[in-house]
């Protein structure tokens, strides 16, 4: 949980030092009397975002700048919402300091933790289904077998090939930059989820095929999550932090369906 939260801590880091840098060269490139001198530098260890302001320009034309960039409020990105609160605390913070030659204040260690956590711990979502997405048929025998025919005809069709487990496509993403794997599972995921979706399923099997189909879908929303890191960063973090709950529920499913006599 600490590397977790460790490579969450450097990703967000990146993203807010950018976004105050960028506020501050545009503030020095706005200033009507072209004398302001901001230099921004970050001050002690870079873990700790913390960052010392050398100016001679106004806090107010500082914090406009801020304002200007911070992404929407509503915006779909993770990463862009969590910029935003941490954005708008900086401004709380520097209410009032109109004229001042002190430094920016910013939020706490603390608080900055706080941001990250909220924003990994809820920014992930996956689709789900449920029983009236799929085609529910009456049991009979020969139903029963060709069901469990039929899933192992998808799989094999769509995953059957794929040369590395998708833990292992996805330890090669985050720690050797190596997507290719990655992108290979979620395309054959996704083919095996759209054929997952067509199978007329018994009803005996109706809740078990649910929860297959429901796996598959957090494996292709974490493997997009992860694809997405450079645009997306703390989502990908999250879909992270996701993936032994869905390796969990993986096993549990495979246990129940070992117990299974059609």
């Amino acid at each position: 949980m600490k590397l977790k939260t460790f490579i969450a801590l450097l990703i967000l880091l990146g993203g807010v030092g950018g976004s105050f840098w960028v506020a501050q060269r545009d503030t020095i490139r706005d200033d009507a009397d072209g004398d302001a001198v901001l230099t921004p530098l970050l001050s002690g260890d870079a873990a700790d975002a913390r960052f010392d302001f050398t100016r001679t320009t106004k806090t107010a034309a500082v914090l406009s700048g801020i304002d200007t960039i911070l992404p929407a409020r509503d915006s779909d990105n993770v990463t862009d919402r969590a910029l935003r609160a941490y954005g708008e605390e900086v401004i709380r913070l520097n209410q009032g300091a109109a004229g001042s030659s002190d430094p920016l204040a910013l939020p706490s260690d603390e608080v900055f933790a706080d941001t990250l956590s909220e924003y990994t711990r809820d920014g992930f979502t996956a689709p789900s289904f449920a029983i009236d997405d799929i085609n529910v048929i009456p049991d009979d025998a020969d139903a029963l077998l060709q069901y469990g025919v039929s899933v192992a005809e998808v799989y094999t069709t769509h995953s059957g090939n794929l040369r590395t487990h998708f833990v292992t496509a996805v330890y090669e993403a985050v720690f050797s930059n190596s997507t290719e794997p990655l992108a290979l599972h979620v395309s054959a995921l996704s083919n095996t989820l759209n054929g997952f979706l067509t199978l007329p399923v018994p009803s005996r099997f109706a809740a078990v095929h649910v929860a297959l189909i429901n796996i598959v879908q957090q494996k292709i929303s974490i493997g997009n999550a992860l694809l997405d890191s450079g645009n997306d960063p703390l989502r990908a973090v999250g879909g992270l932090t996701q993936l032994q709950d869905v390796l969990d529920d993986e096993a549990q499913l495979a246990a129940v369906l070992a117990r299974i006599s059609i």
